[in-house]
């Protein structure tokens, strides 16, 4: 599936709000991409996607960890622990 064809999934399947927080349909579909690149260690495309879908919703957590994740593995260690205490300070409850 190419991303517009997720963007459009995304759109039509995904509740306005999960748990409480309004879900951005195009930001899940960048995640969802980059989570597909990261399980095939394309840790460049990876990053791509999951800073899109940082650009999409600021206020996620998710794709700050998983790009946090694919900087640790290509030894970005500043990058990866930036985006590690960024994703802390919006989620607490973060580990």
């Amino acid at each position: 599936m190419n991303i517009t064809d997720l963007i459009n999934h995304f759109k039509k399947n995904t509740p306005s709000d999960v748990l409480g927080r309004k879900t951005n349909p195009e930001a899940l579909a960048y995640s969802f991409a980059g989570d597909s690149y990261l399980k095939e260690s394309d840790y460049a495309q990876a990053i791509i996607h999951f800073s899109k879908a940082i650009e999409l919703d600021p206020t996620n957590h998710y794709p700050l960890t998983k790009r946090a994740k694919c900087y640790q593995m290509t030894q970005a260690y500043d990058k990866a622990l930036a985006d590690l205490f960024r994703s802390k300070d919006m989620d607490d409850n973060f580990q």
